[in-house]
């Protein structure tokens, strides 16, 4: 009976045994599947994406594409614009502008035109880069003005460029030249500007011929480390030097390029009529040197004066300026009456000096001076003097009638001819020298270590001085 019933509860166990084993070798193949499903799915929501983000790449491309088609299309409209422009202006030909009727120099220059014809008066800044330009002013006239005083009104980067018959005022300078060769001023009238009328800066070049340059707040023409010739040209009424050449400049200063004659006029300036200093040069000739150092607070004041620097001079009339008619010092080396030019050596130096600074010609603090074929009188002090070890050599030369002068604090500078100072020597040579009709003494040495040689004819006449001829000057 035990047996039977153990038998019975084996078959049930193993009945749902068998069950159970059945319902799970049946739902294998089911989570197979479902996963697979879902792997199918999976794989194609990534396809999905991967194609969704193609297609952006490609519409990203596109729009790319379509933007850099537009700026091209927009550059080709531009420089048909330019084009256009060029060709209304004859495509680097002429073209005018009418400053009254709201046009500039400037567009013009944007242009392309070559020639440019100014008419009216145009208020702008105007910088010319290109090569060959030509602003040129109208058979009415033509004006540029600088409105900003910190700007030139016109600057020049270029070679070549021509000015020519223009009114130039305001701005800082009236005309830069930048590093630019042969840029050339005819004609032109630069006046009233805020620094310098034309300034040669920077390695320029360049020729101002047959301008007016006056009234300008400081010189009316700088030439600093640069190289200029002035010619044919007034230049006046500048409130400190007319011609300034410093920095190792050089200058033509009345005489072309072809050592021609080309005389200017320079008076009235503030201080000198032509300043040379710092390893400045230059060359002056045959000009009129007149009535400068109007402005008693400035230093200089003298027709030429010259400051570490060198100069030869030929052909000038120099007189009436406020201090010395010319003046060297610092080491500086002068030539009065240069033969080399070809020209008239003869320079006439006379009634120069005043209550400040006296006299018509003085070489001082180690400097040298070679004088021939000169005409130095009337001058208030002395003729000539060379003073701290200061030497010369004088020819053919005449220096009479030079005054006494009370200056303003009651010291009567004696009107010499010759008057050598602190160790300072002469040496006359032939054809000889005559001293005249002077106030003082006809070679005076004022000390005991300036000496003189050649001091009877046929080297140097010294005759109807009032206070003697030679007292005691003695030999080297």
């Amino acid at each position: 009976m035990r047996s039977g019933k153990r038998n019975l509860y084996l078959a049930v166990t193993l009945a749902f045994a068998a069950q159970l084993a059945y319902g799970q070798a049946g739902g294998l193949p089911a989570e197979i599947s479902a996963r697979q499903a879902n792997d199918t799915e999976l794989q194609n929501n990534i396809n999905a994406e991967a194609a969704a983000r193609a297609a952006g790449d490609t519409q990203l491309q596109s729009n790319i594409n379509a933007e850099a088609a537009a700026r091209s299309a927009g550059d080709a409209n531009l420089q048909t614009q330019i084009d256009q422009l060029r060709n209304s202006s004859g495509g680097g030909g002429t073209k005018t502008v009418d400053c009254n009727a709201g046009q500039t120099v400037s567009d013009a220059l944007a242009s392309g035109a070559e020639i440019i014809i100014v008419r009216g008066t145009c208020t702008e800044s105007v910088k010319v880069k290109r090569d060959n330009v030509m602003l040129q002013a109208d058979a009415a006239g033509g004006t540029l003005r600088g409105p900003d005083v910190d700007v030139d009104t016109i600057e020049i980067l270029s070679s070549g460029v021509t000015i020519d018959g223009l009114t130039i005022t305001g701005g800082r300078n009236g005309v830069t030249a930048l590093g630019a060769a042969n840029l050339s001023l005819k004609n032109c009238r630069v006046q009233s500007t805020g620094r310098n009328g034309v300034s040669y800066v920077n390695g320029s070049s360049g020729t101002v011929d047959g301008c007016s340059v006056q009234s300008n707040a400081r010189d009316g023409v700088a030439v600093d480390a640069a190289q200029a010739t002035i010619i044919n040209s007034t230049i006046t009424g500048n409130a400190r030097n007319g011609v300034l050449i410093v920095n190792g400049g050089s200058s033509r200063v009345g005489l072309t390029n072809r050592l021609t004659a080309g005389g200017n006029t320079i008076t009235q300036n503030g201080a000198n009529g032509v300043s040379i200093g710092s390893g400045g040069s230059a060359s002056i000739a045959v000009n009129t040197i007149t009535d400068n150092g109007t402005d008693a607070s400035q230093p200089g004041r003298s027709g030429i004066g010259i400051q570490q620097g060198t100069a030869s001079m030929s052909g000038n009339t120099i007189s009436r300026n406020a201090a010395v008619g010319v003046v060297l010092s610092l080491g500086s080396r002068g030539v009065l009456g240069d033969p080399a030019f070809g020209l008239t050596t003869g320079n006439t130096v006379s009634q120069n000096g005043g209550a400040v600074s006296q006299g018509g010609v003085l070489a001082f603090l180690g400097s040298s001076l070679v004088i021939r074929d000169a005409l130095i009188e009337q001058n208030n002090g002395p003729g000539l003097t060379f003073s701290t070890r200061s030497q010369g050599q004088i020819f053919s030369s005449t220096i009479r009638n030079n005054l006494d002068v009370l200056t303003s604090g009651g010291f009567v500078s004696s009107g010499d001819g010759i008057r050598l100072a602190l160790g300072s020597a002469l040496l006359p040579a032939t054809p000889g020298s005559t001293v005249t009709g002077n106030a003082g003494v006809g070679l005076q040495c004022t000390d005991l270590e300036s000496s003189a040689v050649n001091t009877a004819p046929p080297f140097l006449t010294l005759t109807g001085n009032l206070r003697g001829d030679i007292p005691n000057c003695s030999g080297f």
